[in-house]
């Protein structure tokens, strides 16, 4: 697959991120993202990637291909789906369009769904669904909560870093754990006190992490490894301003308060927010 990426660096046609640095492609496991900022580098970027796995016998499901195009509304300052199919595969069937989508359909990537103005949807009912599943299964109670520590909970904390999530999305999934919980093991539903699920095992507790907690922190260290990173493209996309203001809400969110710039820097040393 590198020698593919190498092939769309040099078209020169991918999407300009900022000045001097632009962006041609991602990949993760089997999933190839093209990007472009023009309808005519992204087409040559469709043709290369068909001749180079034509060239291995390989081919590519057209059924299984996306495309999103997004264009901009001068004089109302928004951005507008491009719905019409207009880009191609097979050089030999120029006839066989990409499907697009449009404004209210869903795309699933590394495990989010959203639209695309960056919408989420199943925020809420995907773990509930989950959860459910985990509750009913045959299984001893110490098994299931074994489950949910284990298996559940770090795939919610992934969604939920890396998924942009609406406001107290995590902590309605902790409260959906801790009722699974008591439903599982007998307990009165309505309780005063929930330090006994997030206590280490070792005290006696569940050993759960709050995601209500935890998930600003994590995101909060995405950030920084993104400011840190050795990947030019990486680092562009923090300079952004979208990331430089969600890097001060994250730090805010993080630490219980508002803070200032300095004092953010401060706390990357120690990202808990105690005083360094």
């Amino acid at each position: 697959m590198d020698e593919l990426f190498d092939k769309l660096d040099e078209l020169s046609a991918g999407f300009t991120i900022c000045p001097g640095t632009t962006l041609c492609s991602l990949a993760s496991a089997d999933d190839i993202l093209l990007l472009s900022d023009c309808k005519a580098g992204l087409q040559s970027q469709l043709l290369t990637c068909y001749k180079f796995f034509q060239a291995r016998n390989l081919t590519v499901n057209v059924d299984k291909c996306s495309l999103l195009r997004l264009y901009r509304v001068p004089k109302r300052h928004t951005v507008n789906v491009d719905v019409p199919p207009k880009f191609y595969l097979n050089p030999l069937e120029p006839t066989i369009l990409l499907s697009c989508f449009t404004a209210s359909d869903f795309v699933k990537y590394l495990s989010v769904d959203f639209n695309p103005f960056g919408r989420r949807k199943f925020q809420i009912e995907k773990p509930d669904t989950l959860i459910q599943r985990v509750c009913k299964a045959e299984l001893n109670p110490q098994q299931k909560i074994e489950m949910i520590r284990s298996y559940l909970i770090p795939r919610f904390l992934y969604s939920l870093t890396v998924g942009n999530p609406l406001a107290n999305t995590a902590k309605t999934i902790d409260k959906m754990l801790r009722q699974a919980v008591k439903e599982t093991l007998h307990l009165p539903l309505t309780t005063l006190c929930y330090d006994v699920f997030y206590i280490p095992i070792a005290h006696g507790g569940l050993g759960f992490t709050n995601l209500s907690e935890v998930t600003e922190l994590s995101i909060l260290k995405l950030i920084r490894q993104m400011e840190n990173s050795d990947d030019p493209a990486t680092q562009a996309t923090y300079s952004k301003p979208l990331y430089q203001s969600k890097d001060k809400k994250q730090t805010d969110a993080a630490v219980g308060h508002s803070i200032t710039f300095e004092r953010r820097d401060q706390c990357r040393q120690n990202p808990n927010g105690t005083n360094a």
